[in-house]
């Protein structure tokens, strides 16, 4: 432990600390591990799954054991929808790619707490699942789960010992998952119209043999159903640094513009005030300033047409204010 050096803290609860190895200066997530997981994150170690966190090594201390993984750089799915929903149905395709080999162990790890929060975005897109504490070994000599963890809304009925919980209660999840994505709320309350509506509400039957029998079987549904239901729709990041050039040019565009009038200075004035207010609002649109675009529903689905939109809507208020302006 002495060659780690504290960074910062990650989440005060558990507690979670960046950690920088002072030989190599690379940075790793230093986290408890719950005793009864420790053959299960040995696994995990060992073979090295594509899309979690590699393992580096454990350390045993009288306050308990702990893990060193890589630390990721990224943001929480849970962060991106607070902003905003109705995100890439991509995502839980990815999270497929990255279950599919933890199932098809022998004997299959079910991570049974995927939610918002133990999934990391990167800055490339690429997907990220998080924080195995609940997770556990598929046991086909025990008619339901020992330990019951999960998180409320996203964990299957199995887990709250109507059951054993297998590869069938991670789809359970996702179908919770892609739900709270497209929609911003469970699926108790609302859920997509068509095929991505059919998907989900087969991911979270309450029967597990009435849902996907896999998570391959999960994704190729997806495959062949989400464009048929959904446009594209990318997750938008703020762009400050174009977004204050592009103000830079609103401004200088808006005060040196040639409005033809025949009013007094002062209306003249009000003109460019009115013109520059109207190409600034079109900046924060065009580079999702405060992620204004994602608040405005129309663009959530088309970048182009609902920026044609408000481009055209906003014009027309800014003329409105025009005239009245001019009544003063």
């Amino acid at each position: 432990m002495s060659s780690y050096r504290e960074i910062d803290v990650l989440d005060e609860t558990k507690p979670i600390l960046l950690v920088q190895d002072t030989d190599t200066r690379k940075m790793y997530v230093k986290k408890p591990v719950p005793a009864h997981n420790r053959e299960l994150y040995n696994k995990l170690q060992v073979f090295s799954f594509s899309g979690i966190p590699q393992i580096h090594e454990f350390c045993e201390t009288e306050e308990g054991l702990f893990l060193y993984e890589d630390y990721i750089s990224g943001q929480t799915l849970q962060t991106v929808l607070d902003e905003s929903f109705n995100l890439p149905v991509d995502i839980v395709c990815q999270l497929c790619d990255i279950l599919s080999p933890l199932h098809r162990c022998d004997p299959p790890i079910i991570h049974r707490d995927i939610k918002p929060s133990n999934i990391l975005l990167t800055p490339s897109d690429h997907v990220i699942l998080i924080d195995f504490d609940a997770s556990r070994e598929f046991d086909a000599g025990k008619p339901e789960d020992t330990v019951l963890l999960g998180t409320r809304e996203y964990a299957a009925p199995e887990q709250y010992g109507f059951g054993q919980s297998d590869a069938r209660s991670d789809i359970y999840a996702l179908g919770v998952l892609l739900n709270k994505m497209l929609t911003g709320t469970y699926p108790r309350y609302e859920r997509p119209a068509e095929s991505l509506g059919e998907i989900i509400t087969r991911c979270t039957a309450l029967l597990p043999e009435q849902r996907y029998a896999s998570v391959e079987e999960l994704k190729s549904a997806l495959i062949s159903r989400s464009s048929k239901s959904l446009p594209p729709c990318p997750v938008r990041k703020s762009h400050p640094i174009l977004a204050f050039l592009l103000s830079i040019a609103a401004i200088m565009i808006g005060s040196s513009l040639s409005i033809p009038t025949k009013t007094s200075t002062q209306h003249l004035m009000q003109d460019h005030i009115c013109v520059t207010l109207w190409l600034l609002f079109l900046v924060m649109l065009l580079c999702n300033i405060g992620g204004i675009s994602d608040k405005l529903p129309i663009l959530r689905r088309s970048t182009v047409s609902g920026f044609l939109f408000w481009m055209l809507f906003s014009g027309f208020l800014a003329a409105g204010l025009l005239r009245l302006l001019y009544l003063f």
